[in-house]
C-alpha cells in the first residue's frame, strides 16, 4: 500500500490560507447580504409606488362621483326651478290681467319651502304713451 503523506506547511502559511478563505466566505456573505437589501429596498419602493397610485386612483374616483352627484343635484334643481318660472309665464298667459294679489298668491305658493329662488316681483306692462296715467295711478296709491 502506498500512503499519502499530506504536505506539511508551517503555520504561518496555514493561518494564512484559513485567513483568505474567511475572507472570501466573508465576501461572499456580504454581498448576499447586500444583494439581499437591494431587493428588499427596490420591492420596498414598488410597493410604495402601487400604493400611492392606487390611493389617487381612489380618491379621484371620489372625487368623480361626488362632483356627478353634485352636478346631478343641481341640474335637477335647475329644472325644478325652471318648471316654477314656465307655471308663472302660463298663469300670465293664461289670464292677461293678473293682479298683484293674484300674483302674490300664486308665487306664494310656488316659492313655499325654496331656498333658491327667494322672491319674485310683480310689474305691470306700462305701454310709452300710457305711463303718465299709470306713474300717477301708483303714486297715489302709495
Amino acid at each position: 500500500m502506498l500512503s499519502r503523506e499530506l504536505p506539511h506547511r508551517p503555520a504561518a502559511e496555514t493561518a494564512t490560507a484559513i485567513d483568505h478563505a474567511a475572507t472570501r466566505w466573508q465576501r461572499r456573505h456580504l454581498a448576499a447580504v447586500v444583494a439581499a437589501a437591494c431587493i428588499g429596498l427596490a420591492l420596498s419602493a414598488g410597493t410604495w409606488y402601487a400604493a400611492v397610485n392606487r390611493e389617487d386612483r381612489l380618491a379621484e374616483e371620489d372625487l368623480k362621483a361626488r362632483t356627478n352627484n353634485q352636478a346631478l343635484l343641481l341640474q335637477s334643481g335647475i329644472r325644478q326651478y325652471v318648471g316654477k318660472i314656465a307655471a308663472l309665464h302660463a298663469l300670465f298667459e293664461a289670464d292677461d290681467s293678473v293682479s298683484r294679489q293674484e300674483f302674490r298668491s300664486f308665487s306664494n305658493a310656488l316659492l313655499q319651502d325654496q331656498t333658491a329662488i327667494l322672491a319674485m316681483s310683480w310689474l305691470p306692462r306700462v305701454p310709452t304713451i300710457s305711463s303718465p296715467r299709470t306713474n300717477a295711478r301708483v303714486r297715489h296709491k302709495a
